[in-house]
């Protein structure tokens, strides 16, 4: 995967909402079976033991004990039973989006994995059963939370040659935008300039970035402003003002006023605080 690739993906996961349908550990009935299904929700199975098989688009799979099993929304898929030795297996139906888009619309990821640690991810999806069938006052933050350990999970373990971005002309031009805003963090980017270079309409522009990003243009790039400047105020030797120039800034005071509102502490008060030099 390419560095850009991955700045993309990783900014995009940054604003992940989930939302779960139902996730329980079952015994699947006999018989266990079903042709051609298309879902308005994501499935992740794991499978704790039993035998059958899942075909998901053209690939066939019969999924061994310790396998994780991924159906993203909206793909065409079947299952069945090949003996009365059905799945025993957690799962969850869920939704993620980004903004009005679904996650896995815009990134690919493959639709098996296998789990090394056993362990950890039958404790996750214990908490995560428990918690989403809970009426608990902080249930659903909690279910939440255990929903995107595994999601999280599933793509660090997955192979990174089949992590994929969809290759349409939306997505390639938000990606260039993207690359054009961290490779120049330190100049004074507006709106104008971002929606020419991907060819669009400023307030379609802006639209399009807040749906993929669910944030603004403005507060993306203030955002990775801040992230650089927490960089270099823990990392180097750089005068405030320096750090302000190379983070966009025309002046260390307007710098020092955006900064203590994002993280609540002046910059220098930040540097005491958390400096590794």
């Amino acid at each position: 995967m390419e560095k850009n690739d991955s700045i993309f993906i990783n900014n995009y996961l940054s604003n992940l909402n989930v939302n779960i349908y139902i996730s329980k550990f079952v015994k699947c009935k006999f018989p266990w079976k079903e042709m051609n299904a298309v879902n308005q929700y994501n499935k992740l199975y794991y499978i704790r033991g039993g035998e059958g098989w899942i075909k998901i688009e053209d690939e066939i799979f019969y999924p061994q004990k310790n396998e994780l099993i991924f159906i993203p929304q909206g793909i065409t898929h079947s299952f069945s039973n090949i003996s009365e030795d059905t799945f025993l297996k957690y799962y969850c139906h869920f939704t993620a989006k980004i903004g009005s888009y679904n996650l896995f619309d815009i990134i690919k990821f493959p639709f098996k994995i296998e789990v090394r640690e056993t362990e950890e991810i039958e404790n996750i999806f214990e908490k995560l059963v428990e918690t989403s069938n809970s009426y608990k006052i902080a249930s659903s933050i909690e279910s939440k939370a255990f929903l995107m350990q595994l999601i999280s999970y599933y793509i660090q373990n997955s192979n990174i040659k089949e992590i994929k971005i969809s290759k349409t002309s939306t997505i390639d031009k938000m990606n260039k935008i993207i690359t054009y805003i961290n490779e120049n963090i330190k100049k004074d980017l507006t709106i104008s300039e971002l929606s020419g270079i991907a060819n669009l309409h400023p307030n379609y522009f802006t639209k399009l970035f807040s749906d993929l990003f669910g944030m603004s243009p403005v507060k993306y790039i203030n955002s990775e402003r801040m992230t650089k400047a927490k960089q270099f105020l823990t990392c180097s030797n750089m005068s405030i003002l320096e750090i302000a120039s190379n983070t966009g800034f025309k002046d260390a005071y307007y710098f020092s006023q955006i900064f203590k509102k994002y993280t609540q502490q002046s910059p220098t008060e930040y540097r005491k605080n958390y400096s590794l030099k």
